[in-house]
């Protein structure tokens, strides 16, 4: 099923010109053969992706997703939501290559075979020698790549608290994305249980029940899509709803997460504020909410210094400096403790 409009693209080369075309633009932008000269892409096309990955090997254990054929590739819940419609297992990168090989020989004589995915594998943990080979396309992204080997299956709806970058290395993906705003058309589920740490969208794309989720109509006028060959690359900003589909028998992904803006605490990003948010109004009033709502939206407004108040009197609301921020830090840290 075809969403909206397809995404843009653009020709950008190098630093400059991603800083200038791409990351300025504030949306989502697909790269053409960005990544074209790399080995790992080449031995994609020769159709070798498999015995590169397994020379570069060093034996790590990655975090390896098994479901069962019945789930047509759709990671999602169980029946009624208590737990997920895969397993979890650790494999290392060859052993998933391994696996995959069998698969796709076991699909081709037309026999059921279950989805198999290797999610967000740190390379330089499991092929290390990988981001030597096939460096980043645009310098000074700050971030090491993580690695998404898998067949053919659907990742649901999520978003992300960082820009990501990812690049098709074999096989293809066809992304569906959706600006931040859009996020309660997409019905997403609960946000301290979900199957990759983040809300998905509970709409089945291939199969969406408009009956049961009617706004997503509107959110199927709004999106964006793109697929995706080896070579070609996405930019997402950060917070963008994106729904993933790998499609062919193999399929590599190699993507880099990276954020200008520190976490709150250590270990703590901005999304775990949302969940602190959940606790702390959970016995609050639908008054006190809509108080606090506006609160916090003029809070977070661009423009809300307060230019009334004396520069040396503004406090956080003037900005914070490095000695603020490690104080204010040190009190939450505190506060969260007790």
């Amino acid at each position: 099923m075809n969403f909206g409009q397809p995404l843009r693209e653009s020709i950008a080369t190098d630093a400059d010109s991603f800083a200038t075309q791409v990351l300025s633009a504030g949306e989502p932008v697909v790269l053409r053969d960005v990544a074209q000269h790399w080995p790992a892409v080449q031995a994609a096309r020769r159709g070798d992706i498999g015995a590169y990955l397994k020379r570069l090997d060093r034996g790590a254990r990655c975090d390896l997703l098994v479901g069962d054929p019945a789930i047509g590739g759709r990671f999602f819940y169980d029946e009624g939501m208590r737990g997920f419609n895969f397993a979890r297992r650790d494999a290392t990168i060859s052993a998933v290559v391994d696996q995959l090989t069998a698969v796709t020989a076991a699909a081709a004589r037309g026999e059921p075979v279950p989805s198999l995915a290797a999610q967000a594998t740190q390379a330089a943990d499991a092929v290390p020698q990988f981001a030597v080979e096939n460096p980043a396309p645009f310098p000074g992204i700050g971030a090491a790549p993580r690695l998404w080997l898998n067949n053919v299956v659907t990742v649901a709806a999520h978003n992300d608290a960082s820009r990501n970058l990812a690049v098709v290395v074999a096989g293809r993906r066809r992304f569906t994305v959706f600006a931040p705003e859009d996020g309660e058309l997409l019905y997403p589920g609960p946000i301290e249980f979900s199957p990759a740490g983040r809300p998905i969208s509970l709409v089945d794309f291939a199969r969406p029940d408009l009956d049961r989720y009617p706004r997503f109509r509107e959110a199927m006028a709004r999106a964006r899509f793109a697929e995706l060959e080896p070579g070609d690359a996405i930019y997402l900003p950060y917070m963008w709803w994106h729904h993933v589909q790998s499609l062919a028998p193999i399929n590599l992904l190699a993507n880099y997460w990276w954020n200008e803006v520190a976490a709150p605490l250590p270990g703590l990003d901005l999304f775990d504020l949302i969940v602190h948010a959940r606790i702390a109004f959970s016995a609050a009033s639908p008054e006190q909410r809509h108080a606090w709502r506006a609160m916090l939206g003029q809070a977070l407004a661009e423009g809300a210094l307060p230019q009334e108040i004396p520069a040396d009197r503004r406090g956080i609301l003037g900005g914070i400096g490095d000695a603020a921020r490690r104080a204010l830090r040190a009190r939450l840290a505190a506060m969260l403790s007790q």
